[in-house]
């Protein structure tokens, strides 16, 4: 683990702080696992009203200062949740708790697909159906279950977000009544996050993008495994929980809690 510390001595004054690691050659592909942590943040996010306290941004670039990866957050705009809880992070334990080679896994038409699909190492041809956003929400559960189907031997995952699962969720009762064990991963932030940016009007009038459910107890309700997680440290635990579930035949919902998250990991342009 690095720590990177950077200190300000005095208000808005902009800090930057650096380290290095190294990879050995050939590498193809690099989980990097980060948290921000700011001195002030407990007390700012218990006034909603500071929405812009304080700000953080992360590059990663390679030895030629190439930008590999960055991002940015204003740390009020995930009020009440940690900057280091998020989505991103969560699809990236899934990739080094499964079993890769004997699992099928895919997305979902709204953020989930920008969230998993930079990270998700596949090592066998046919493990991963992606597909575009041309589709309604919730499609990855049809279609999660139609591997299983045609693939009873594999793991078969939908990684779907909470607006996902209020256009398709009642088909997980199928997945039960039918004896489809998948393993269905929703990534809960009460919000159609994404869209916060283009609806602030509808969204401060009435509340266009909030969204309200414990999808966890929908799950148990239709006779299925479903757990709520909303510690970092429950993540993997519980990742395992519901594959074993599902090895027991019980299709399983693992209902993470996540921040509001508005930006994805994206190949930077120009890069070849």
């Amino acid at each position: 683990m690095v720590t990177v510390t950077a200190i300000a001595d005095i208000e808005d004054q902009p800090v930057t702080a650096q380290d290095t690691l190294t990879v050995p050659q050939d590498t193809t592909s690099v989980v990097l696992e980060y948290e921000v942590f700011t001195a002030e943040y407990p007390q700012y996010v218990l006034d909603p009203d500071n929405r812009y306290n304080d700000t953080w941004d992360l590059l990663v670039a390679d030895t030629n200062r190439s930008a590999l990866f960055s991002i940015g957050r204003e740390i009020n705009s995930q009020v009440f949740n940690s900057p280091s809880w998020n989505a991103t992070g969560r699809t990236g334990k899934l990739q080094h708790t499964l079993d890769v080679a004997n699992t099928i896994i895919t997305h979902d038409a709204g953020s989930p697909r920008d969230q998993l699909s930079p990270f998700w190492t596949c090592t066998r041809p046919l493990t991963y159906l992606g597909w575009g956003k041309t589709t309604q929400l919730g499609y990855g559960l049809g279609l999660a279950m139609g591997a299983k189907l045609a693939r009873p031997d594999m793991l078969c995952v939908n990684v779907w977000g909470d607006a996902a699962i209020g256009f398709t969720g009642m088909d997980f009762e199928t997945a039960v009544r039918e004896r489809i064990p998948i393993l269905s991963v929703l990534l809960n932030n009460h919000s159609m996050a994404i869209e916060l940016s283009r609806m602030p009007v509808s969204t401060e009038r009435y509340r266009a993008t909030d969204i309200s459910g414990d999808y966890a107890a929908f799950a148990r309700a239709l006779g299925g495994f479903g757990e709520r997680i909303t510690e970092p440290d429950g993540i993997v635990p519980a990742i395992k929980r519901g594959v074993a579930a599902t090895e027991a035949g019980r299709p399983a919902l693992l209902e993470f809690m996540t921040s509001k998250e508005t930006s994805v990991s994206r190949y930077p342009r120009g890069s070849s």
